[in-house]
């Protein structure tokens, strides 16, 4: 009797939970708890499964730059004939478009003809032979563009220590019985120049010191030691100045 009285009550008991309905408040409480969870389960998984693409896109741009390093490392270091030698070359060619028309580039190009006469030196010692023609061209064409840069130099300063030095290095080949040729544009060019600094010269009051200058100046143009003609109408032109 007393079960059977317990299971009425019971069952009353449950109708009346099934008649009482939650708060707005609670329903938005807990949904926003079981969103946020759900939410939270998917961040960290979202976060593992693109760790690990972000990490290989760090790792191979990473890659990517210290390949590059290397092989510009090694472009600067070949030479001609050279599989990485065209590369070399691109980069000589881009650091002269970034340099003033007027001023650096003519300097950075007669740069370029004693750099040429390095290489040929370095396959001589090294005994690469095959490589020597090629070399040998590149500073042929190397110093026709030169030759076009002097129309437009300023720095006569410059163009004196770099004509120097492509004079020593043709030298130091021709002692190891290497001949590279005539340089006839290259020549023509620092005739022009040496002959537009003189005209500018004469025109100017010299006292006695600049004007034996500008006669040692005559003496090497006329004789095709334009370097040194360069140097003493440099000398005669920092005196006046």
């Amino acid at each position: 009797m007393l079960d059977k009285m317990n299971e009425k009550q019971l069952i009353k008991e449950i109708k009346r939970l099934k008649e009482i309905k939650p708060s707005k408040d609670w329903v938005f409480s807990v949904k926003d708890e079981i969103l946020g969870q759900e939410l939270e389960h998917k961040t960290d998984w979202l976060s593992v499964f693109t760790f690990v693409p972000r990490h290989k896109m760090a790792f191979a741009t990473l890659t990517i730059v210290f390949v590059l390093v290397g092989v510009f490392g090694w472009a600067q270091s070949s030479l001609p004939g050279e599989f990485f030698y065209p590369m070399k070359k691109a980069v000589e060619r881009a650091q002269i478009n970034l340099l003033s028309a007027q001023t650096e580039r003519p300097n950075l190009k007669l740069e370029l003809v004693s750099k040429r006469l390095s290489d040929i030196a370095e396959i001589a010692e090294t005994n690469h032979g095959t490589k020597l023609a090629s070399a040998v061209e590149e500073f042929r064409v190397s110093t026709i563009e030169a030759a076009e840069g002097l129309k437009t130099v300023e720095n006569t300063e410059k163009v004196v220590m770099e004509v120097k030095r492509i004079e020593a290095g043709r030298q130091s080949l021709e002692a190891l019985g290497i001949m590279v040729g005539e340089t006839e544009e290259l020549d023509n060019a620092l005739a022009e120049l040496v002959e537009r600094e003189l005209k500018d010269l004469k025109n100017r009051a010299l006292n006695e010191a600049q004007t034996e200058f500008l006669k040692q100046a005559q003496t090497y143009y006329e004789s095709g030691g334009y370097s040194q003609a360069l140097e003493n109408i440099l000398r005669a032109s920092q005196v006046i100045d």
